[in-house]
């Protein structure tokens, strides 16, 4: 004898699945707003993870060039580079 599509749960195996489905998709919405709330708020900062990528690495640049590990013109074409 069959005992319908939900293993012989009926409708209580239905309600568990909507409830497992919800809780699902309720996880994947917070999972969500987290990473929205984090890229705004780095947003927020003002200043872009490029930005001072590009800041850090000009740095390093002019490091370089004060300990003369770098001419004048690599120093300045480097600079460019990063402008």
């Amino acid at each position: 004898m069959m005992e319908g599509c939900w293993g012989g749960f009926g409708w209580m195996g239905a309600a568990m699945l909507v409830n497992f489905l919800l809780g699902l998709g309720l996880l994947a919405l917070v999972v969500v707003g987290v990473v929205f709330a984090v890229r705004w708020l780095a947003r927020a900062s003002g200043e872009s993870p490029r930005d001072r990528s590009k800041d850090d690495a000009l740095e390093i640049v002019r490091t370089r060039y004060a300990r003369g590990e770098i001419s004048r013109e690599e120093f300045d074409r480097l600079r460019r580079e990063l402008a």
